[in-house]
């Protein structure tokens, strides 16, 4: 199975300033930090 391309995140990053509130598809508020953002998208965090 192919990986799937990866996203060019830093528009992203400058975009959300310190962090997003956005909507899922279950209608939960959720928050994106920043700082956790940059980790995932480096491959930082595990788990």
């Amino acid at each position: 199975m192919s990986r799937p391309s990866p996203v060019p995140v830093q528009p992203l990053l400058d975009a959300m300033s310190e962090g997003v509130l956005a909507e899922d598809a279950q209608g939960r508020v959720v928050f994106a930090n920043r700082r956790l953002t940059e980790l995932c998208c480096q491959g930082e965090l595990a788990g």
